[in-house]
């Protein structure tokens, strides 16, 4: 990542543009952006906070993707 930023940046924009994309969808315009905005500021929140520890690597955060995938998944 940190040896080519502009595709990193890039595909982060993508990806975070897809995850408004269906918050919109499942939710309504109001209630997407705001949901949207909260899991941003939590996630965002949780790195700051976590990665001066060592306890946040890439292994760890697929783990963390997968694992929540499923359960909204299973949930819904």
């Amino acid at each position: 990542m940190q040896k080519n930023p502009k595709p990193t940046k890039i595909i982060g924009l993508m990806l975070l543009l897809s995850a408004y994309a269906m918050w919109l969808f499942t939710q309504s315009l109001g209630c997407g952006t705001l949901m949207f905005f909260i899991q941003l500021m939590t996630v965002g929140s949780l790195i700051i906070i976590l990665t001066p520890l060592k306890k946040i690597n890439s292994k760890l955060l697929l783990a963390l993707l997968i694992f929540v995938a499923v359960t909204e998944l299973y949930y819904n």
